[in-house]
């Protein structure tokens, strides 16, 4: 059998696994370094740190995630997508803009994966591309152990790039590694390196175009050297394997694996012109390879950006410094526990940025500690803001005091 990917990890490690199966799996593991390293590195973010389980066997217990119809905050779970060495995703519903979301959770509150969890949250939330999943919201589920942090994005109903792929020739399934493709391309235009590029990384949807998703493993482009190593085994470019300086040609080499795996799923493989391409993306030595995606796209016959635009990230509050240094000023004061007013209001005319103020203090307020978004267009916002606070409804009593003050606060008459 192949490398193992983030699913297969997780699932052997909770269990989930039939005999056969896991049978395979060990005997893979005893042959691989490389999955026996990151089976590893999930284990250390699975468990806590010191714990008697993860001393000892750190597979044993299946973990406590999220079932249908949990309630985090304004989003409600609908089922469980997949899972990854850092986290399990769910599709989840938003209750207040009655659309579906997908639910990132955070295994294990460990440094170095919360660390990660906020790097892709802070990654993804500048990020505007067709091909690419916009952030919504950062926050944190009140689990019986202890918080775990969660974000949300975009829900991609799609179909991962390798079983789109199945059943139809290579030609076909060529635009949709292009979309892809563009989406990488940008990422690297912002310095950024996805590191983990494989087809489950990939959603097709129902209208043949794809989305780049996961940046769990994304790291600025040339970092130095780390002994820490993420992403899918099969699919790392052997200088992030031993830990090396790594660049755009990392991800150009598992650019050339997924090719290659493309055409051989495929019932008419990829031309020998494209295989050429693949095989030269994947080369060991970094000098050998392509040095970006925009030469892999016109190695492909693609334009190096898409014809109706490029897509650029939205400019970092430009004009707004006064209100924005005005606002981090009262969080900060919040945080350190200083006296004054905590209630800020913005004014302003249509469009002068009043909107996006608001988001940029809640995504910042919210890598720092727990935000209750409040609902002012409900009969009781109030009482609707502590039930979110709680994430449980409020006490009978407390209900009809809350009740009572909301009614004297919308009379009219003196009290």
């Amino acid at each position: 059998m192949g490398c193992l990917d983030d699913n297969e990890v997780v699932d052997f490690m909770e269990g989930r696994l039939d005999a056969s199966r896991r049978e395979a799996v060990e005997a893979h593991l005893a042959d691989c370094a490389t999955c026996r390293r990151v089976l590893a590195r999930t284990a250390e973010a699975l468990l806590p740190t010191g714990s008697d389980d993860a001393a000892q066997e750190p597979f044993l217990a299946p973990l406590r995630g999220l079932l249908p119809g949990d309630q985090v905050g304004r989003y409600r779970v609908l089922h469980r997508v997949g899972a990854g060495g850092m986290g399990v995703v769910y599709a989840a519903e938003d209750t207040e803009l009655r659309r579906n979301v997908a639910l990132k959770l955070l295994h294990h509150r460990s440094t170095d994966a919360l660390a990660a969890l906020r790097r892709e949250f802070t990654l993804l939330r500048g990020l505007v591309h067709p091909h690419l999943a916009r952030v919504h919201d950062f926050g944190s589920v009140p689990l019986p152990s202890s918080p775990s942090p969660y974000y949300t994005s975009d829900f991609i109903d799609g179909t991962p790039m390798l079983d789109f792929a199945r059943g139809k020739p290579f030609d076909l399934t060529l635009p949709a590694v292009l979309d892809a493709l563009h989406a990488l391309a940008h990422l690297h235009r912002l310095g950024i390196r996805h590191g983990d590029v494989t087809p489950s990384n990939i959603l097709v949807k129902a209208d043949g175009h794809a989305t780049l998703i996961d940046l769990s493993c994304a790291v600025p482009l040339a970092p130095p050297p780390s002994d820490s190593v993420s992403g899918t085994p099969g699919y790392l470019a052997p200088e992030v394997l031993q830990g090396l300086a790594a660049d755009a040609r990392a991800d150009v080499f598992s650019v050339g694996v997924l090719l290659q795996h493309l055409s051989e799923a495929s019932t008419t493989p990829a031309s020998t012109h494209v295989m050429r391409l693949a095989r030269q993306c994947a080369r060991p030595d970094p000098s050998g390879r392509p040095p970006s995606v925009l030469h892999v796209l016109d190695g492909l016959g693609a334009p190096a950006h898409e014809p109706q635009a490029i897509y650029v990230p939205p400019a970092r509050l430009v004009g707004r410094d006064p209100p924005w240094s005005v606002l981090r000023q009262e969080l900060e004061a919040l945080l350190n526990g200083q006296p004054g007013a905590r209630r800020v209001c913005l004014s302003g005319g249509e469009g002068v940025g009043r909107t996006r103020l608001l988001q940029e203090l809640k995504w910042e307020a919210q890598l720092r500690f727990p935000v209750v978004e409040g609902a002012p267009r409900r009969p009781l916002p109030i009482h609707d803001l502590i039930s979110r606070a709680l994430a449980a409804p409020v006490d009978p009593t407390f209900r009809a005091l809350l009740e009572a003050s909301e009614q004297l606060a919308r009379s009219t008459s003196p009290v």
